[in-house]
């Protein structure tokens, strides 16, 4: 019988097969979804992703690493479980304190023993099991919408997304388990009111096809009321993370790259170059009222009357040139704060929700499927 061709991911398939339950459903790369079917008749999925050879050992402990650190913060894709091994046997790597609280009866222990003996390859390799995601990429998104010929995205929708992307920023600069910290809940993220110096955490990788969604919150005294009417939207994929020391390449940095993604699913448009030397520039200037700066966002968007000027300037900034024309943190998340609380009842957004969301099978060549009303079918992605 011929070895697969890729061992480590044939070892886990049996790992979690033998000692879980879960039965292999769609691999990604080196990210593989697993599924197990409850008594109750529902459906759990796990997220793992794993080194391929030895060479990318140091890209999986560094990715685990950073989300250990983001471990509390409510717009990052969670960590479920590591590996019960040396590694992970210090103070840090200890079960987050809240993590039953937050999940009881969490779907899989957080410290996973693995037999060398029994699976040598997947025992020497290097994984660990995230959280799944059921509603697809923001990518997956735009790809709906221009299926269903959707050619908009309405603007009260998008502060939601935005406001979203912005505290997966704040948790970027401001860990909350870095340090020694211990967060007592899954946290909404702010800025702390001391203001601690923050950590220069780069993604480097933000993305449409990096930012998913997952569950409604379905808890009628849910805080915002938004997630009880909007899929929660995370951040996904630390693989290219990495801390740097600079504002600029890190916390400015990801302001560019969550403007981007906002200014994607405003025109719908998510192939634009990722050369700066490809993309055009727009020098902002009097006739709009805004204090002059080059941005990456087109002219055609900066004019656009279906978006109010509080929108288009702040996108626009965002995608500032120049660093130092894009806003801080604390601009960015009190504008968003103040744009999603000026719209009121989100509910009015039900209707358009569950059409981007939640009516949409589709199936590709590749025989991926989308259908989150069918619990049994998942995501191209997690």
């Amino acid at each position: 019988m011929a070895a697969p061709r890729d061992p480590v991911a044939g070892n886990l398939r049996l790992y979690f097969h033998t000692h879980h339950g879960f039965e292999h459903e769609r691999q990604i790369a080196a990210t593989i979804i697993y599924k197990r079917n409850t008594p109750d008749g529902t459906v759990e999925r796990i997220v793992v992703k794993y080194g391929k050879t030895a060479m990318d050992g140091d890209t999986i402990d560094t990715e685990e690493d950073i989300l250990r650190s983001l471990w509390g913060a409510e717009h990052i894709i969670k960590l479920l479980s590591v590996v019960s091994n040396r590694q992970h046997s210090g103070r840090k790597w200890q079960e987050p304190f809240a993590r039953e609280l937050d999940n009881p009866n969490p779907i899989l222990p957080w410290k996973l023993p693995i037999s060398e003996l029994n699976f040598p390859v997947a025992a020497r390799s290097k994984f660990f099991i995230m959280e799944y995601l059921p509603r697809g990429t923001a990518s997956e998104l735009v790809e709906r919408c221009e299926a269903m010929n959707i050619d908009e995205i309405s603007e009260p929708l998008l502060w939601y997304f935005f406001l979203c992307l912005t505290r997966a920023c704040v948790a970027m600069a401001y860990p909350p388990s870095a340090r020694g910290r211990e967060p007592p809940r899954v946290l909404r993220e702010m800025i702390p009111r001391h203001r601690p110096r923050p950590i220069l955490l780069g993604h480097w990788d933000l993305h449409l096809g990096n930012i998913m969604f997952g569950e409604y919150d379905d808890d009628p005294e849910a805080q915002p009321v938004c997630h009880q009417v909007t899929p929660i939207l995370k951040v996904i994929d630390f693989g290219m993370s990495q801390y740097e020391s600079t504002e600029e390449d890190s916390i400015f940095f990801n302001v560019r790259q969550t403007g981007e993604a906002i200014y994607e699913l405003a025109i719908m448009d998510a192939s634009l170059p990722d050369d700066d030397e490809d993309r055009g520039t727009f020098l902002i200037d009097d006739d709009l009222g805004w204090t002059p700066f080059l941005t990456f966002a087109s002219e055609e968007f900066c004019r656009d009357p279906k978006y109010s000027q509080k929108f288009r300037h702040t996108v626009a900034r965002c995608l500032a040139v120049d660093w130092h024309d894009r806003p801080n943190l604390q601009y960015l998340l009190n504008t968003c704060m103040e744009q999603a609380d000026a719209i009121g009842n989100p509910y009015k957004l039900a209707d358009e929700v569950n059409e981007l969301f939640d009516f949409v099978p589709t199936n590709d060549d590749d025989g991926s499927e989308y259908e989150p009303s069918d619990e049994s079918v998942g995501s191209d992605s997690f």
